[in-house]
């Protein structure tokens, strides 16, 4: 996965191809998408849960 996702107070996702980088902002040509749907941040939220979780490194990963 190469999930570029942020929520916000569990209330707003920012979702898209954009690298918070300068170049991003700069030079290439990105994206971002802005919502406040709350099933929908709920699913995001979720999945950096489960992410969150996955990867945590004081746990052993197979």
């Amino acid at each position: 996965m190469h999930h570029k996702f942020v929520v916000i107070d569990n209330e707003i996702l920012i979702n898209g191809s954009f690298n918070w980088t300068r170049q991003a902002i700069t030079g290439n040509q990105e994206n971002l998408v802005v919502m406040n749907d709350p099933e929908i941040v709920q699913q995001f939220q979720t999945e950096f849960e489960n992410m969150w979780t996955e990867f945590d490194p004081r746990h052993n990963h197979k």
